[in-house]
């Protein structure tokens, strides 16, 4: 099947069950006075996000296949980010619908709605849901708390789920057919098993597997190459997949954070760049040290380099560790085209080229552009299109900061690039 029928295919389930549902119930689409619009309204808009957020528990499941359906564990978290965002602006819909019915009593009574003061258990499950789901979206979205313990504080979005489901589960009204109720409670199965499995169950069936570090070597100040050999299993993956790792040693976080893997080819070491950026990666800096065990799960990423003849790398920052990996994989009679475009904004980042030259000195075919905002050079399709002037034919990769490869897409299409010839993955999203 055509990959992009497959994304398609998929991130239409949610809405193919609430079409379903809807048919499934008639008796919502006529008009029989105001309080059964309301209604009609509302159990709609309750049913969509109920079905929404559902779904979006099985795509933070990393679950393989669905990252090959939709072409990346990045694409897969923005689409599970996407349904949350969607789904409780139907939530807001159906609160607010719901609402009206106390709105023949005052503005106050129309808002004390939202609050757990009813008679009915179900209408008072209903607004814990919206309360807590509320707060954490608002942590969420203001950045209250540091990564680590957003981290932990998100996984009570699966109790939030499960209240929200309770809340459906004993309401003395509930509205249509035995039929189309047993989609809610399918869909409940699906978000309530997914969350089990990635809380409870993933731990135990997925075993992470462990390296050694080997060498911890600075490049700059910023810039740290981390020489890992494994202890028992080798990890499988291709040239710029990364994996989730994270370190195990006394009194050192067990936060897992992602980094591209590159292997070297003559001894089968991986090497990961560490860039400090926050608390975790300059704690990274400033401890980690050789004999470290580190834990490894992956791998991930579906970007492939290797079916392109012509191509372009738009690298920013240290989204340069990609194009290194793809660069440890080249042999010397590779035969293709490649021009690397570099953007940082220190001129000490650019240390981490020295290792990109030594490389390209045993591949031939690859050109190397620098742009340092210290040294008043920025990268701009300009600079591309007149580097390559055939551009249109080649495939082009991009690792960096979202800024960065968002305006560098949008100006690329704007150029006539096709979309299918662009391609990069967000680690925003992890």
């Amino acid at each position: 099947m055509n990959k992009s029928l497959q994304a398609l295919i998929t991130k239409s389930l949610p809405w193919i069950f609430l079409a379903f549902w809807v048919l499934l119930n008639p008796g919502l689409w006529y008009f029989k006075g105001f309080f059964h619009q309301v209604n009609s309204v509302g159990s709609i808009f309750g049913a969509a996000s109920f079905f929404l957020f559902s779904f979006s528990f099985l795509f933070i499941t990393k679950w393989k296949k669905l990252e090959d359906w939709l072409g990346g564990l990045d694409k897969v978290f923005r689409f599970h980010q996407f349904l949350g965002k969607i789904g409780y602006s139907c939530l807001i819909v159906h609160v607010l619908t719901f609402s009206l019915k106390w709105a023949r009593w005052g503005l106050s009574s129309y808002f004390l709605y939202l609050l757990p003061v009813h008679h009915r258990f179900s209408i008072n499950l209903g607004s814990y849901a919206f309360i807590f789901m509320t707060l954490i979206l608002a942590i969420t979205i203001f950045k209250l708390l540091s990564y680590h313990l957003w981290k932990m504080l998100h996984k009570w979005m699966s109790v939030v789920f499960l209240i929200s489901f309770l809340h459906f589960f004993f309401s003395e009204k509930a509205i249509g057919s035995n039929l189309s109720n047993s989609l809610l409670y399918l869909a409940a199965l699906i978000g309530l098993g997914s969350a089990a499995y990635k809380q409870i169950f993933y731990a135990l069936l997925v075993t992470p597997l462990q390296y050694r570090v080997a060498k911890a070597e600075a490049i700059n100040e910023a810039l740290l190459k981390v020489t890992l050999i494994a202890k028992n299993k080798d990890i499988p993956c291709i040239p710029g997949q990364y994996a989730f790792i994270h370190f195990q040693e006394p009194s050192f976080s067990k936060e897992q954070h992602p980094f591209t893997l590159a292997r070297n080819e003559n001894n089968n070491h991986l090497f990961i760049y560490v860039k400090s950026r926050g608390d975790y990666t300059k704690a990274l800096h400033n401890s980690l040290a050789p004999s470290w065990t580190a834990f490894i799960d992956g791998s991930y990423g579906r970007l492939d380099y290797q079916p392109h003849q012509k191509q372009i790398w738009i690298a920013g920052g240290i989204g340069i560790a990609l194009f290194l990996s793809w660069m440890h994989s080249l042999k010397p009679s590779h035969g293709k085209t490649i021009d690397l475009f570099f953007c940082c904004h220190n001129r000490s980042d650019l240390a981490i080229l020295n290792e990109a030259k030594e490389l390209k000195s045993d591949v031939l075919g690859i050109r190397i552009f620098t742009f340092c905002s210290e040294n008043n050079k920025r990268l701009s399709c300009d600079e591309i299109t007149k580097t390559c002037p055939d551009y249109k034919k080649r495939k082009i990769f991009m690792c960096g900061p979202r800024r960065l490869t968002k305006a560098m897409k949008k100006q690329l299409i704007a150029l006539s690039v096709e979309k299918n010839n662009i391609e990069y993955e967000d680690f925003n999203f992890f």
